[in-house]
């Protein structure tokens, strides 16, 4: 397995994993009843809590572990694992909205503006 040698080589030192940049990791949080469920879509992992943060901050342990344990097993399908697609729908439908309300209440005055403001991400 390639890519989990390679984060072995270069981010692997004592019982710490290093990462080099940002990871970026798509998460759908949602209130259920008296709780909030954090879900990492990239990783297929769910974690929950009494509050949003409660939930994040749970989901970023519960993600960390995945990674640490993936990265010293040898187990690279544990880093390649998406949801299933209709929770990838939900979460861009919301994703669509937020933009769109965004972009109503601030729009952009020119192409120049739009391209200073781009935050894109390229696999």
């Amino acid at each position: 397995m390639k890519m989990i040698g390679a984060v072995k080589k270069l981010y692997k030192k004592g019982d710490k994993v290093y990462s080099r940049g940002r990871l970026h990791l798509d998460v759908l949080v949602e209130k259920d009843g008296n709780h909030f469920i954090a879900h990492c879509l990239d990783l297929d992992i769910v974690a929950q809590g009494k509050t949003e943060p409660e939930a994040r901050n749970n989901l970023i342990e519960l993600i960390r572990d995945q990674i640490e344990f993936a990265v010293e097993n040898d187990l690279e399908q544990l880093l390649v694992h998406p949801a299933p697609p209709e929770y990838w729908k939900k979460f861009y439908n919301i994703k669509s909205v937020k933009l769109r309300k965004v972009l109503a209440r601030n729009p952009p005055s020119s192409k120049a503006e739009i391209g200073e403001k781009l935050d894109v991400a390229y696999a």
